[in-house]
């Protein structure tokens, strides 16, 4: 078995903008991006890696803010800090200053459940 392998590098935003038609994906791995997405962006995410790109698997990490109490406590207990941030706006703390959010983990899961059709790739 051969595996052939394609790595993208640009904006998801900008797919297909260059006239060139979007090629088929069986695969796309997101791995700690969405955090770190402005609204505009984030709007858009979903539609475009699960709507328009129609992989036949999707693998998106991101940070669970579910664990950010325990880096709190870290913090508390060794005495250091800007081990987490604030963001205005935001009312918790996150693990690095660019993240425009943290989802928790049952945030997570509403946003892919409510994805349903772009899911089956209608």
């Amino acid at each position: 078995m051969i595996l052939t392998t394609n790595c993208y590098l640009g904006r998801f935003t900008e797919l297909g903008s260059d006239g060139i038609q979007v090629p088929d994906f069986d695969a796309i791995v997101s791995s700690e991006v969405i955090e770190h997405l402005d609204p505009p962006d984030l709007a858009r995410y979903w539609e475009i890696h699960l709507g328009v790109m129609k992989p036949q698997t999707v693998l998106v990490t991101t940070p669970n803010r579910d664990f950010n109490t325990l880096f709190e406590k870290v913090e508390e207990l060794s005495q250091t800090t800007g081990q987490s941030y604030w963001r205005e706006g935001v009312n918790y703390r996150m693990r690095h200053d660019d993240h425009r959010f943290e989802y928790s983990r049952a945030e997570f899961e509403d946003v892919y459940f409510l994805l349903p059709d772009l899911r089956k790739g209608n």
